[in-house]
């Protein structure tokens, strides 16, 4: 038996073993049908292959179950049914109704509100490196036998908190409130900059446009934001200005 035979004579055989015989007939004059224009299209050795998997293909559910099983429901009369019965309840009970789209209404507005605010919090300078082990200190005063909490220390606590062999790096910052900038003759109100140690950098991560974490370890330097930047010169190419 030539090859050709022999592959058409195992695609005949599997097909054989799991088609109900209603259906073999017409399966098998297209699978022949196929293979002869395959032959013609890509040659004999391809048209074996394509005739296998061809084969291979019919080897589903609904024919191997004789089509007496169907994996496939249609939801619409379904969905039908569940849309009638709510309209039929909802114009029978329009107060009940009314309260329980309220409550969904604000489970869900509420559900939202939590997620975002605790997106919020947890994504809160978490962009520094090293984030865990960065800490702000703060100080405690006992007055009339009352304990109040700050958020101050005194600025001499930063040199004193290197003599700890835990601490690697400290920083001071201060407020400089009124504080005002003068460039060509145009003064800028700067409510929120912050005198700080040369430090601050090797204590929190910051994106530079321009320059380095060295800054301002220049005992005239500054460092300043993209929006003041643009306010103050126009542009955020600012070095040596």
């Amino acid at each position: 038996m030539s090859k050709e035979n022999l592959t058409y004579s195992f695609a005949i055989k599997f097909l054989r073993s799991f088609c109900p015989e209603h259906l073999y007939e017409e399966i098998e004059g297209d699978l022949i049908q196929n293979f002869e224009r395959d032959v013609k299209l890509y040659g004999e050795k391809r048209a074996k292959r394509r005739l296998m998997w061809n084969a291979i293909r019919f080897c589903r559910p609904g024919i191997v179950f004789r089509n007496q099983l169907s994996f496939y429901t249609n939801p619409s009369p379904m969905l039908k049914n569940y849309l009638i019965t709510s309209l039929r309840h909802i114009r029978k009970s329009k107060v009940n109704f009314t309260f329980k789209l309220g409550g969904l209404s604000l489970a869900l507005f509420s559900f939202l509100a939590i997620s975002i605010y605790v997106s919020y919090q947890w994504s809160f300078d978490r962009f520094h490196e090293d984030y865990e082990n960065v800490y702000r200190v703060t100080s405690e005063r006992k007055d009339n036998d009352a304990i109040e909490k700050y958020a101050i220390t005194p600025l001499a606590l930063g040199p004193l908190l290197h003599q700890l062999p835990e601490i690697k790096s400290t920083a001071r910052i201060r407020y400089a409130n009124a504080t005002y900038l003068l460039y060509n003759n145009k003064v800028i109100d700067c409510e929120n900059l912050i005198e700080t140690d040369s430090s601050l950098f090797d204590v929190l991560t910051f994106q530079f446009i321009k320059g380095d974490k060295d800054a301002l370890k220049n005992p005239n330097g500054i460092v300043l934001t993209r929006t003041l930047a643009q306010t103050i010169f126009g542009t955020t190419d600012v070095l040596q200005k």
